[in-house]
C-alpha cells in the first residue's frame, strides 16, 4: 500500500487535467474572489484537506463521463466535502441535494437511508442532473451551476424576464440571487487557483490519486 501510494499521481495534477473551462479571469467578480482566496490560504487548504476521502472518486466519475474537471470542486462550496452537512433549507450531503430533486432523480430517502450522503449514488445523481441542465441551458456550463444553486425553474423565470431573451443570454447578464452572483465567480475562482497553484503561491496538501475507501454490500 505504502508503495503505491508513493508512485500515485497527486490528485491535483489529475484535476488540472480535467479543468476544461474558461474561468473568466477578467470578470472583476472573478478576480475579488482570486485575491480573496490567496489572501486566506487557509480556506482553501482547508477545503482541499476535507475533499481527501472523497474527491478521488468524484473526479474518476467526472472523467468516465466527460465532464469538465470544475464540477469536482461543487463540493467545496455545497458542503465543504462534508458528507454528513445538512442545510437549514433541508438539503444534505457532499452535493447539497434538496429532497424534491433527490427522489426526482432516483435517491432513496427513508428513516434508515438517505442516498444523498452516500457518496457513489449521490455523485451519480448530481452528475446526472447537470448533464441534465446543461443541456437544457443551451449547452452553458455557467447556467447551469446558476440553476443547480438557484433551481432550474427560478433561472428559467429570470432568463423569460430578461432583456436579452432570443440572444445567448450570459450569466452575467442576469438579475440572479445574491448568493448565486457570487456562487459562480468563487466556483472560476477556486478552479483558476487549482489550476495554477504556483502562479498564485497557493500549496494545496499532497492527495495521492488513490481510492481512499471501498464499497461493501451490507
Amino acid at each position: 500500500m505504502a508503495a503505491n501510494t508513493y508512485f500515485a499521481p497527486n490528485v491535483w495534477d489529475v484535476l488540472r487535467k480535467q479543468l476544461s473551462l474558461d474561468h473568466e479571469i477578467n470578470q472583476p467578480a472573478v478576480q475579488n474572489q482570486i485575491r480573496w482566496i490567496i489572501s486566506h490560504p487557509s480556506y482553501i487548504q482547508g477545503l482541499a484537506k476535507q475533499s481527501e476521502p472523497y474527491i478521488y472518486h468524484v473526479v474518476t466519475e467526472i472523467k468516465k463521463r466527460g465532464l469538465p474537471g470544475e464540477l469536482a470542486l461543487i463540493p467545496m462550496i455545497e458542503s465543504s466535502y462534508n458528507p454528513f452537512a445538512y442545510s437549514v433549507a433541508g438539503a444534505a450531503g457532499l452535493w447539497q441535494l434538496m429532497p424534491a430533486t433527490a427522489t426526482e432523480l432516483g435517491l432513496k430517502q427513508d428513516w434508515w437511508f438517505d442516498g444523498r450522503r452516500s457518496i457513489r449514488p449521490s455523485t451519480d445523481a448530481a452528475l446526472h442532473y447537470f448533464s441534465y441542465l446543461h443541456q437544457l441551458f443551451n449547452k452553458d456550463w455557467l447556467l447551469a451551476f446558476a440553476a443547480y444553486d438557484a433551481g432550474e425553474g427560478a433561472l428559467t423565470r429570470i432568463i423569460k424576464k430578461s432583456p436579452y431573451t432570443g440572444r445567448r443570454v450570459s450569466f452575467w447578464s442576469l438579475e440572479v440571487p445574491q448568493e448565486t452572483r457570487a456562487y459562480i465567480p468563487r466556483l472560476l475562482a477556486l478552479a483558476e487557483v487549482i489550476q495554477n497553484s504556483q502562479r498564485y503561491q497557493v500549496r494545496l496538501p499532497n492527495i495521492p490519486h488513490l481510492p481512499y475507501f471501498e464499497e461493501v454490500n451490507i
